[in-house]
């Protein structure tokens, strides 16, 4: 059945009373379908070969590729560089958001949907692939000192740091970020010149 040539192993808690260890052995002569061994029964059950597909893959397939985990509704401010280099602060009250520029004191309105558009493109970028992780990964590939770090903040502040070229990809940028998951990245750099905003957007 093949279960003593590098079978595939799955093991299941939660579901049952007591963990369940599944073993998926060889395909039959068909090739459609799988043979599998659940715990120390011995009989074996055939199921089809999607089943085990839907386990047989790299570890690093299963990551998260989102470059920042928040909830687009509750975000309450945003810190970034403008497209001029200016450093910009855009805070919500209610519906309304409000953009500081530099060292304004109060601010003026900013335009709601380039503010919601900019969240959602935030929300939206995904890693191209992973470069390594913890704080050590942030500063073998110049995320210390980052060029832009953009910040939003659902209650809680969300830092992506932005870096250079990504190593061996010219369309793509080195990014990071810090936290729970601190981890260095690549990610589309057309994808992060549609974050570059200017002032009177």
């Amino acid at each position: 059945y093949g279960f003593g040539k590098a079978p595939l192993v799955v093991k299941v808690t939660g579901a049952t009373q007591s963990p369940l260890t599944l073993t998926i052995g060889g395909g039959d002569v068909t090739g459609a379908k799988v043979y599998v061994a659940r715990d120390a029964e011995t009989g074996v059950l055939v199921v089809n070969k999607h089943f085990r597909d839907a386990f047989d893959k790299d570890p690093r397939g299963l990551r998260d590729t989102a470059a920042l985990r928040f909830r687009s509704p509750d975000v309450k401010s945003l810190q970034l560089t403008t497209a001029q280099g200016q450093a910009a602060a855009l805070t919500a009250t209610k519906k309304s958001w409000t953009l500081k520029v530099g060292a304004e004191a109060y601010g003026q309105r900013a335009n709601a949907k380039t503010v919601e558009d900019l969240v959602r493109k935030l929300s939206d970028l995904r890693a191209t692939r992973y470069l390594g992780d913890g704080a050590a990964a942030l500063a073998k590939h110049g995320l210390t000192k980052p060029q832009r770090t953009l910040v939003v903040n659902d209650g809680q502040a969300h830092a992506l740091l932005l870096g250079g070229p990504c190593p061996g990809h010219r369309e793509e940028r080195v990014a990071g970020r810090k936290g729970k998951y601190t981890a260095a990245f690549c990610l589309r750099a057309k994808e992060l010149k549609a974050l570059s905003v200017k002032v009177d957007d």
